[in-house]
């Protein structure tokens, strides 16, 4: 009793703990694109950030970056070698080379000039001359050259893209020139203005080229223009990459802009179209709201709180106490349950606190919170409705918690996953059913999510972008929880000694090697334990049992006659009888302890509960009646005979498997003494049996009913009936001699087996 009422104790502080301190305000329910349905006011001055200003300070500043060319330096060397190959090819003898030819005639066709003479073909005879002068002279052509590069290096652009830059509208007062080639990144600054297309570069360099030289004809600049605007390239490529660069770390570097809202201010009104600085502004509000509500409004609150989760927390075990009995007097279970209870009620608090802090709305809530968790994990080990009782119960404090609104959407949701996690978990033997009850949350909680969201606040197209964040938390979620409780299930099994149907389903492997010994060693013991097995899994199905469970402990209940299987009747070979100069007490001494033997190989091996329990119990406090006689009919003056010594210790059994194993080991034994047993004595048999039981009060701790107890025996009756059916005598052919033979189970004799124990 100290037991329930501490474990009521610990859900109770734990549910008010959630519940009360720093309690979740009230959160909005809402997503871009729906429409305020009231008027939203603030209840405590905050910060927030201004999306839009921010937005848009940040496209000013990558707009303010300026435009990033990058200098060639292979085409500057290129046109200094076309200028240098000009120079020598004017500077060469009229023999050899080809000489540049004056512009033709109209009706004359000019021959093609050599590579070199292109820049100067089609120039007059004086223009050449004038250039052949000022190319012979080391100076002037050395000074020229030098021109061509200054111009160069300072940058030769495109002259669609100098229009581009000097557009009127939009007019660039700059660019970066980014020189990249030397083994480091060095960057200036030029002026549109100073920026030159090849022919205002070239017309700029032949003026400079006058002013040094004032004999220079006008004759000669002119050739100058038009040879090094032939010879001129753009030097200067636009950095698309680097600019795009530059702008990014701009934009990036502008802080974000907050705004101040003070109390009672107005933050949405009905009718406006949430936005996303909108739903933002409100999201900080509701954060705000939740780091400052350190508590509950109020003591009226708290003690509301504390008030009712004691009453959620009494009906929950009120309600433990009529669906499952065994629960409250089961300490391990007990404590199993309320350790789950309380870890699932403190991971919805922290999910939930983790969200708000994050966003203040609870749209992405609830495909979030794992309210599956608990329901999963009991069920297979405390069964569905230990589970479902823990689900609602965690359910209900995380609705009461979240204190919104939406709490009837958070019920169904916390609902529908339990009932579906624990349903599925309940009997899942395979990896393979962990991934279809996954698989099943995930759906229904999205599906869920799409019904509750269907409103005529919420536009479709908001619904639709919605959808794809709901089907992601949903899909964590479900599958989040699943793992979780793959890698925690055999982690209780093994503290706390539970079974599973996954841990069941390879303990039923007849590879087992206790099974495998009771094959070799106690063959009879065996095939008994496979008829006791069959039966009491045919029986489990008809009750509504856990038939797995039921098989297994079948197989594993009677392993302790592997200490001495020659002692059991059903071990007993042809004409020996072990018992026959036994005392019948040394002889009951030895029936009585396969029990503890059993027990102990159960240590040994690791068998889980269940199993040790249906060893321990299979007999209950029964009596081992036929040498209890025998030591009555032997019975000497002044020597009583008690029934202690003849007894199995128990205890009783409880669980609905372990009375199906102690029901099915009692009338599998008893019916196999019958002689020529038919249907109606087989019933008679198992009546008497199921009788004697519970006017002994073998029974008085089982969780069966009457009702159940009836449809026990019915599968019992049907099952051995039909497994100890007479075969038909069957003739066979007749021998050379004529003599006919006869064979079958009705026409063979066989001389009955020696006296030995009655079968344990």
């Amino acid at each position: 009793m100290l037991l329930v009422v501490s474990a009521g104790v610990l859900v109770w502080v734990t549910a008010s703990f959630v519940v009360s301190f720093r309690r979740s305000p009230p959160p909005v329910h809402m997503v871009v694109g729906e429409r305020a349905d009231s008027n939203i006011y603030s209840e405590v001055p905050f910060r927030h950030n201004d999306l839009v200003q921010t937005q848009r300070q940040r496209r000013r500043a990558a707009r303010e970056v300026l435009p990033i060319y990058r200098l060639n330096p292979p085409a500057v060397e290129a046109t200094l070698q076309r200028l240098s190959a000009l120079g020598e090819a004017l500077r060469a003898p009229a023999g050899g080379a080809e000489a540049p030819r004056p512009a033709p005639k109209a009706d004359a066709v000019a021959p093609a000039p050599g590579a070199a003479l292109e820049p100067v073909d089609g120039l007059d005879a004086d223009t050449l001359e004038a250039l052949r002068l000022a190319v012979a002279e080391p100076t002037r052509f050395r000074t020229l050259r030098d021109l061509v590069r200054d111009h160069l290096n300072r940058g030769v652009i495109e002259e669609r893209e100098l229009v581009t830059l000097q557009d009127v509208e939009a007019p660039t007062a700059a660019v970066t020139l980014l020189n990249d080639q030397v083994g480091t990144e060095r960057t200036s600054v030029l002026r549109t203005d100073d920026l030159r297309d090849p022919r205002r570069a070239a017309a700029t360099a032949a003026a400079e080229y006058a002013s040094r030289f004032p004999d220079t004809t006008p004759a000669l600049r002119a050739g100058l223009e038009t040879v090094l605007g032939r010879l001129m390239r753009p030097t200067l490529t636009y950095a698309a990459d680097a600019t795009e660069r530059a702008r990014r770390q701009a934009a990036a570097a502008v802080e974000t802009v907050t705004r101040f809202v003070g109390a009672n201010e107005v933050l949405v009104l009905r009718g406006e179209t949430v936005t996303a600085e909108l739903l933002e502004r409100l999201q900080r509000h509701q954060q705000e709201l939740h780091l400052r509500q350190t508590t509950q409004s109020g003591w009226a609150g708290i003690i509301q709180g504390i008030l009712l989760c004691g009453v959620m927390v009494l009906s929950a075990g009120f309600i433990l106490s009529v669906v499952h009995t065994g629960l409250l007097s089961d300490g391990r279970l007990l404590i199993m349950v309320t350790l789950v209870t309380v870890v699932q009620l403190l991971l919805s608090r922290v999910v939930a606190d983790l969200h708000f802090l994050k966003s203040g709305s609870s749209f992405f809530l609830f495909p979030l919170l794992p309210l599956a968790f608990g329901a999963m994990l009991l069920a297979p080990l405390a069964g569905l409705r230990a589970a479902l009782v823990s689900g609602l119960l965690t359910t209900a404090v995380a609705a009461w918690h979240v204190h919104s609104p939406e709490s009837f959407h958070l019920c169904v949701t916390g609902t529908v996953t339990c009932l579906l996690g624990g349903a599925l978990m309940r009997r899942a033997r395979r990896r393979a059913h962990l991934i279809r009850t996954g698989t099943a949350i995930f759906a229904a909680v999205l599906l869920l999510e799409l019904l509750f969201s269907i409103r005529a606040t919420l536009p479709p197209g908001a619904l639709w972008r919605s959808l794809a964040p709901l089907a992601t938390y949903a899909l964590g979620n479900a599958f989040g929880v699943t793992a979780v409780v793959f890698v925690l299930l055999p982690l209780l099994e093994y503290v706390f000694g539970a079974a599973s149907d996954l841990t069941l389903v390879e303990l039923s492997d007849l590879n087992h090697p206790l099974l495998k010994r009771l094959q070799l060693e106690a063959p009879g013991t065996y095939h008994h334990s496979l008829t006791v097995a069959t039966l009491a899994e045919q029986a489990a199905e008809a009750i509504g049992a856990n038939p797995l469970m039921a098989r297994v402990c079948a197989y594993f209940h009677d392993i302790g006659k592997l200490h001495q299987p020659e002692f059991f009747t059903e071990n007993v070979a042809q004409g020996v009888n072990p018992h026959r100069d036994l005392e019948p007490r040394m002889s009951s001494l030895v029936i009585l302890n396969h029990v503890r033997e059993g027990l102990a190989l159960a240590r040994q091996y690791k068998l889980k509960r269940p199993l040790r329990e249906a060893i321990a119990q299979h007999h209950g406090t029964s009596l081992v009646y036929f040498f209890y006689r025998k030591a009555l009919d032997q019975e000497k003056p002044g020597q009583a005979v008690g029934e202690s010594e003849f007894r199995y210790p128990g205890p009783k059994p409880r669980r609905k498997e372990v009375v199906l194993v102690s029901l099915a080991d009692t009338c599998e034994a008893a019916c196999r003494s019958l002689e020529q047993p038919t249907p109606g004595k087989i019933a008679d048999k198992i009546e008497e049996l199921f009788n004697d039981r519970v006017r002994n009060h073998e029974l008085d701790d089982a969780e069966l009913t009457f009702s159940e107890l009836t449809r026990v025996r019915e599968a019992m009756v049907r099952t051995l009936s039909t497994m100890m059916h007479a075969r038909v005598p069957y003739p066979k052919e007749s021998d050379r001699e004529g003599a006919p033979v006869q064979a079958g189970a009705a026409a063979t004799a066989a001389e009955p087996p020696p006296a030995a124990a009655p079968p344990a």
